[in-house]
């Protein structure tokens, strides 16, 4: 299973999407890519050698073959945290993860948020540059 990063780059982009260029969408999308892989590994990093448990699945819509995987890390501590991952089937036939939510926060929508303040005061370059700059 893989994250869908074109469809979540374009969630997160929400109603600011259609105003964006093809040229402009690529950048982003290749952008919003490194950033996803690099706050992923450092929140998930976190749990290094605890217990990882899958408990449940539900389907969410069958016609379009979406799901909810519950799981949850077991800390040293015994404390939980409780990770969904929102799934869909591709039309490849692979499933592929475009949301993951951690003791009920949308990793998606926390992420359209934060980007909907720059989309709305800087547009598409200005979240752009702010990518780039937090790969140095």
């Amino acid at each position: 299973m893989a994250f869908d990063y074109e469809r979540i780059g374009k969630f997160v982009l929400g109603r600011f999407r259609r105003d964006v260029k093809p040229a402009d969408m690529k950048t982003y999308l290749g952008l919003f890519k490194g950033m996803v892989v690099r706050v992923y590994a450092a929140r998930f990093g976190e749990y290094d050698d605890e217990k990882f448990e899958v408990y449940d699945s539900r389907i969410i819509d069958k016609k379009v073959d979406t799901a909810i995987v519950s799981s949850k890390i077991i800390r040293r501590n015994n404390s939980k945290v409780q990770i969904e991952w929102h799934i869909y089937k591709s039309k490849s036939g692979t499933y592929k993860i475009f949301d993951v939510v951690v003791e009920g926060v949308s990793m998606a929508l926390t992420q359209r948020s934060e980007f909907a303040a720059i989309l709305q005061r800087d547009g598409i370059s200005g979240l752009i540059n702010q990518l780039q700059s937090q790969k140095k």
